[in-house]
């Protein structure tokens, strides 16, 4: 799947969030597949991991992603800043199998 496809798709999710910070995750499937787009969703203690993007489609799909495209947008739509996952998302998907993915639009 082209990234600037997955960017454009990624960038109209983000418009929906009420968090401050407007992060988005795609899971693709082994065969390619985009299964789902998650968003972040604001949590009461920020060190809980349940409100990421990536770990709300971890919990949903488990094994059966492949990858996790993550990016992180402005409310004005930049996404120039990388973003990498926190160590208990980066965990999980280590034990699942799951390689996550920083876009920007610079990639």
């Amino acid at each position: 799947m082209k990234t600037k496809h997955l960017l454009k798709r990624m960038h109209l999710k983000s418009k929906q969030s009420i968090s401050k910070c407007h992060v988005v995750a795609v899971a693709v499937s082994k065969s390619g597949n985009v299964l789902d787009i998650s968003m972040s969703k604001p949590v009461r203690n920020r060190h809980d991991p349940q409100g990421h993007a990536e770990w709300q489609l971890m919990c949903k799909y488990g094994r059966g992603i492949d990858k996790i495209y993550i990016a992180r947008f402005s409310k004005a739509g930049n996404n120039s800043c990388k973003i990498d996952p926190c160590p208990m998302c980066k965990g999980l998907a280590d034990r699942l199998g799951i390689k996550i993915i920083s876009l920007t639009n610079t990639d």
